[in-house]
């Protein structure tokens, strides 16, 4: 009965063993996996900041013209031209922002005019005084045209 119960106990100690050689192995999988999933994360994050930057300018026509922000396009010998954004602007002009987290925009000067095209339906423009507010309403609708925010003062 001795000898069977030693078998016995030799029997389940090598089951033992293979169990733990197992479960190590399992472990190790899962650092595996844990790693991958703390890198995957991260990089949503950072690409979720990237997506969500948005960008804003604001100033007179001249200074904005000036800084190379902002051209005259089309119109005839001078009537009719509109104020566009260019296409190769300054990107160090520009203020940066995140769209999600940033729902108004406190403009420091009077006659606000938007030059970049951004749904009506998305914001509401507020002036106080020799400053105007510009709320957003619908961040998505309001950036959804153009990343870009050009306003002449």
């Amino acid at each position: 009965m001795v000898e069977s119960l030693m078998k016995e106990i030799q029997w389940k100690d090598e089951q033992i063993d293979m169990l733990q050689n197992e479960l190590a192995s399992l472990d190790q999988q899962y650092s595996k996996l844990f790693d991958a999933y703390q890198d995957q994360a991260i990089q949503i994050d950072q690409l979720t900041d990237e997506v969500n930057k948005v960008f804003y300018a604001y100033g007179s026509e001249q200074e904005l013209l000036e800084q190379g922000i902002i051209e005259k396009k089309n119109g005839f010998i001078g009537i009719g031209k509109k104020l566009k954004l260019r296409t190769d602007f300054k990107s160090d002009y520009f203020t940066e922002m995140d769209a999600t987290k940033s729902n108004s925009l406190t403009i420091h000067g009077e006659n606000v005019h938007m030059i970049t095209a951004h749904p009506t339906s998305s914001y509401e423009l507020a002036e106080n005084g020799s400053s105007s507010q510009i709320n957003i309403s619908d961040a998505s609708e309001f950036w959804k045209i153009s990343k870009y925010l050009v306003v002449i003062i």
